[in-house]
């Protein structure tokens, strides 16, 4: 039976998505972990603890790594050929800032373009209508995890590249 593309998923069979997508990316780059954490400016461990599926990549990590592949991010959360490009992308330190602002918005004029309530974005998020209710301003926290993201993008019927405001990386 084929998946849904737009079907809501679990963290777990993300982080196996996601892990298996950087792999493959790095092999065909042929890089190290070693070369990638180097270039996002991490600890070695952390991009083998991503791959092994012992931690929960952050969002903005995920972004990154899809703007040193040259990929889309949801190239990275959904199964299928990517054909990646080492970018000249290095992290400065204001990442995630940078990366993230925004969303909130994006986030917002979704959910009231499809005519959805709060507690839906809270069901699928599994955050309180509360929490949620804060992406609709400029200073959102919690920023959405890598799952949240991804199912949102999934109940918005869109790619979540959409839900980001990043310049072409492509």
């Amino acid at each position: 039976m084929k998946k849904n593309r737009y079907e809501i998923t679990n963290n777990l069979a993300l982080q196996i998505m996601i892990a298996q997508q950087i792999s493959r990316c790095r092999f065909t780059l042929k890089l190290t972990q070693t070369n990638v954490t180097q270039r996002l400016g991490l600890n070695d461990s952390y991009l083998s603890r991503w791959e092994n599926q012992l931690a929960t990549m952050p969002l903005n990590r995920l972004i990154e790594i899809a703007l040193l592949f040259g990929v889309r991010l949801e190239d990275l959360v959904t199964e299928g050929q990517i054909c990646p490009k080492l970018t000249g992308y290095k992290n400065s330190g204001r990442e995630k800032a940078v990366i993230l602002s925004g969303i909130g918005d994006r986030i917002s004029e979704q959910r009231k373009k499809q005519g959805l309530e709060l507690n839906h974005l809270a069901l699928v998020t599994g955050l309180s209508e509360t929490s949620v209710a804060k992406w609709g301003s400029s200073n959102i926290y919690p920023f959405p995890t890598c799952t949240q993201a991804y199912n949102l993008s999934r109940l918005f019927k869109i790619d979540i590249d959409h839900l980001l405001p990043i310049l072409d990386y492509r």
